[in-house]
């Protein structure tokens, strides 16, 4: 029966130019001749080097040596999985490229990827691009992190490896985009949906003729099906190996000289007397084992020692009476036995917390280790989803698993440490997140109760606390300090609302129909409507917004007498909207990445943003700010979007070993967030 699997086929792009932009080259690489590393499948390389001095003397030299030492080191090794080797790969160039900027002023253009079998793993260094045709869509491989390139171009590593699938036709463009291939880009683009293999590179030669000095260094790539005839292996005739006794080192003695590996081998017993060395033999399903032993007189070993018995060693306490006779008793052997029964005993407690000291531990590493295998797992998944530009699905898969392993108990271990190092890369080339400057505002003794949401911040921030199974609402000092405290009853608190300068507090429970007027420690409870729930509101000038499932509702005047929700949009809202933000105009998110902006009770435009509201996440503005801010509390991330366009402008991280639970913002846009280990940060932009 034939092997099928997939097999690339390229196509190399080189066109010389003026030279302007440096030196390109293009490199194809594979081992399929060589069964024990076929596996490993297809390395590729496009290179651009330009030495910023003008010395262009060695640049040539420069890429022929990054990509032999990637060829080396990617196939050093055919029994290891391809991901391991690209990433053995990078490694070692990248100590190579290290030397090289210590002593030249270079500028280092590559991408490095590599086809084995239906997975593709690419890596870039500065300006790469690489378009995948499949099913007359053309999909732009690394759209995700082109932002990031944009701001990252004097990187001087490999850094991130996006790795997805490959599928039969599909077909792989790979270039260096010097000036005068992205000034053409968009018709480069249309032309490799639109024409086969040969039609598309007539059509690059073409712009040759039209402007000189085009230059052009890629390479084009059809994925087709490979089929190729199942080898049986000769089997072997019967041959005995010696190993040498001093080093273990395998002498062959009889057969043919093989490459195949020894399955499961006999050794003769080894006379103690004699030290006969021990026989190794190949087993195959057509020969008996045969060991060599003419010298030897096998011997079946004996069991000496009596406390072997039923398979288990008697104890040195058990020795110990088994030498007492019960006529030789006397008071000093009395006094020998007990002394010798108390410490057993406590050897035995001993042995038993130990046990379970260790059992617990094993049982705890076994948590840990399925965890994290199901999180790579969804690592895995989201590289996928990023390759494919569903960005939405990648970062909810990754932002789940970040939180899941914050609030595992295990943060403090380096294997968990270095996962959620990987999703902050994964997020971070999505995001073009940099980090956020966060000052400690309080932090709450415990005995003063534990932070659950937050709101109001000036001098003091309005928070709500739980402290016995009871939850309270109350003023928090920057020295961590409660006062004015109110007890919030009937309802399990959700959320907290407060304007800056009010002297009342709104607060929602789980349910959504359900929610609390705290004015000078007098409360108010309001009753929703069954058909009215909130899911998420905003106070703006003494009146509540609130979001319920395809309307915006409105409590006027809600510090007073107000509890009868109105309709305030004129028309049906998104059953996907999660998040509301109130400035005098509305600003909602949903979790299908919707971002819409209304003015007078009328929608004026949607965009998607492709990052979704989740359970949890907050959105704030200010009435004079120019951004609404989305705190990402899975992923301690604050994604901040233009009002009026809806353009993301700017991602900060917030590096932090607690979950965030709850965020809020001041007049001079300074945002605040309590986090799970009983503490209120101030994020300054």
């Amino acid at each position: 029966m034939d092997k099928i699997t997939i097999k690339p086929t390229a196509q190399e792009i080189l066109i010389k130019g003026s030279g302007s932009e440096g030196y390109v080259d293009i490199y194809s690489y594979d081992f399929e001749q060589n069964d024990d590393k076929k596996g490993l499948g297809h390395l590729f390389m496009v290179g651009n080097i330009q030495d910023q001095d003008g010395d262009e003397s060695d640049v040539q030299y420069i890429t022929n040596l990054i990509a032999s030492l990637a060829k080396r080191e990617y196939y050093a090794q055919g029994d290891i999985a391809p991901k391991l080797a690209f990433t053995n790969a990078l490694k070692k160039v990248n100590d190579v490229i290290d030397e090289f900027f210590k002593n030249k002023n270079l500028q280092i253009n590559a991408g490095l990827f590599a086809i084995a079998d239906e997975s593709i793993y690419i890596s870039r260094l500065g300006k790469f691009k690489i378009y995948l045709a499949r099913d007359g869509k053309n999909i732009d491989v690394l759209n995700n992190i082109e932002h990031f390139s944009k701001e990252h171009f004097e990187e001087r590593k490999f850094s991130n490896i996006i790795s997805g699938k490959v599928h039969v036709g599909d077909r792989v463009l790979a270039f260096y985009p010097n000036k005068a291939v992205t000034s053409r880009e968009r018709f480069i683009k249309a032309d490799f949906i639109k024409f086969d293999k040969t039609s598309f590179i007539d059509k690059i030669n073409a712009f040759k003729e039209t402007k000189k000095d085009f230059a052009c260094g890629a390479l084009y790539i059809d994925v087709n099906q490979h089929r190729e005839p199942t080898v049986r292996k000769t089997r072997l005739k019967s041959e005995t190996i010696k190993l040498n006794p001093e080093h273990g080192t395998p002498i062959l003695t009889a057969g043919s000289k093989t490459e195949a590996t020894i399955n499961p081998i006999t050794l003769a017993v080894e006379s103690r007397e004699k030290q006969i060395n021990p026989v190794v033999t190949h087993e195959t399903s057509e020969l008996n084992i045969d060991i060599d032993n003419k010298d030897t007189k096998q011997e079946i070993p004996k069991i000496i020692a009596a406390e072997f018995l039923f398979g288990r060693k008697g104890s040195p306490l058990q020795s110990l009476l088994k030498n007492i006779h019960i006529s030789d008793f006397n008071p000093k052997k009395r006094l020998i036995i007990g002394l010798a029964g108390i410490v057993g005993i406590a050897i035995l407690i001993g042995l038993g917390f130990t046990a379970r000291s260790v059992l617990t531990t094993n049982q705890s590493d076994r948590q840990l280790s399925d965890k994290l295998k199901e999180i790579t797992k969804n690592i895995g998944t989201a590289e996928d989803k990023i390759n494919t530009s569903d960005f939405i699905d990648a970062r909810n898969i990754l932002a789940s698993s970040y939180s899941s392993l914050i609030g595992s108990g295990y943060y403090e271990s380096p294997k968990v440490k270095d996962t959620l190092t990987e999703i902050s890369k994964l997020l971070d080339s999505m995001d073009n997140a940099s980090e956020a400057s966060v000052s400690l505002f309080a932090q709450i003794p415990e005995n003063n109760g534990l932070v659950r949401l937050i709101s109001n911040p000036g001098d003091e921030i309005q928070a709500v606390l739980t402290s016995k199974d009871k939850s309270f609402i109350a003023s928090v000092n920057a020295s961590g300090d409660v006062s004015d405290a109110v007890q919030i009853i009937d309802i399990t608190p959700n959320s907290l609302l407060s304007l800056l300068g009010s002297s009342y507090d709104v607060v929602s429970d789980d349910t959504g129909l359900k929610m609390q007027v705290i004015t000078d420690a007098k409360t108010r409870l309001i009753d929703l409507p069954a058909d009215k729930p909130m899911k998420d509101g905003s106070l703006y000038e003494d009146n509540l917004y609130y979001l319920s499932s395809d309307k915006i509702f409105k409590i006027v005047d809600v510090a007073k007498n107000g509890k009868e929700p109105k309709i305030w949009s004129q028309e049906s809202i998104s059953i996907n909207n999660e998040l509301i933000a109130v400035d005098g105009n509305i600003y909602t998110l949903g979790s299908d990445g919707i971002y819409s902006f209304y003015f007078m009770g009328k929608k004026k435009f949607d965009k998607n943003i492709q990052i979704s509201a989740q359970k949890g996440d907050i959105l704030l503005s200010t009435k004079d700010g120019k951004y609404v801010h989305l705190i990402k509390t899975e992923t301690g991330r604050i994604y901040d979007i233009e009002k009026t366009t809806g353009n993301l402008v700017k991602t900060i991280k917030i590096n932090t070993a607690a979950k965030i639970l709850d965020a809020t913002i001041s007049s001079s846009e300074i945002i605040y967030i309590a986090t799970s280990d009983n503490k209120i940060w101030k994020v300054a932009y």
